[in-house]
């Protein structure tokens, strides 16, 4: 059965031995259009087209092969172009839940009690955010309000959410432990953007109305 590895494996070889990046690509693009339907784990599917789309989004060819065994990216690669920063995080955001199925568990988990105990928070209220922003944040016209609300996820997440869900008396040792690890390895406002986009459009409408999609 063909993993999002060796899709990626090849597809990286493919775009390394064409004559140019963009024939390179096309390959590669036409070779997924037809072994998709192959492919039975939803997650694979998801990681192979974030895989794809570092490889178009990167400026210069990509080495794949060893961004999977290292982690690394090649030298001078620009996160800010298009976005790839954040893709490159989802991508390893999702392989890491591949690897570990009890990471989404204790996601899946923590996500429920927050969407359930919403409604006594005051933690999202407009005026809580734009405090916290304002004693945080010196130039706040370098951020889009994207921005400063991701920058509040993440600090809520790191630093009250645990107290505000009880999580010493509604987690287990070990999900105590997942989450920790999670919440200091990936960002948790990409997470929630993809992964739980109900709840982090509740709590964005919660602070900016309906002004801000």
């Amino acid at each position: 059965m063909l993993s999002y590895r060796d899709v990626l494996l090849k597809y990286g070889v493919i775009l390394n031995e064409a004559p140019t990046k963009k024939k390179g690509l096309a390959l590669v693009k036409a070779d997924w259009k037809a072994k998709k339907q192959q492919i039975k784990d939803t997650l694979d599917i998801d990681i192979i087209d974030l895989g794809i789309e570092i490889m178009t989004i990167s400026r210069k060819r990509f080495d794949m092969k060893k961004f999977l065994e290292t982690g690394l990216l090649p030298i001078g690669t620009n996160y800010s172009v298009n976005g790839l920063g954040e893709v490159i995080s989802l991508f390893l955001i999702l392989v890491a839940i591949k690897k570990d199925s009890k990471i989404k568990e204790c996601l899946d988990k923590i996500m429920g009690l927050w969407s359930e105990n919403l409604g006594p928070m005051t933690i999202f209220n407009r005026e809580t955010f734009l405090n916290e922003v304002m004693d945080n944040i010196t130039d706040l016209k370098s951020f889009t309000l994207q921005e400063l609300f991701d920058y509040y996820l993440s600090f809520v997440f790191d630093f009250d959410l645990g107290e505000l869900l009880g999580f010493d008396s509604v987690l287990t040792d070990e999900e105590f432990d997942i989450w920790k690890d999670f919440s200091n390895q990936y960002s948790i406002a990409i997470t929630m953007r993809y992964m739980y986009s109900d709840l982090y459009n509740r709590l964005k409408k919660s602070v900016f109305g309906d002004y801000v999609e």
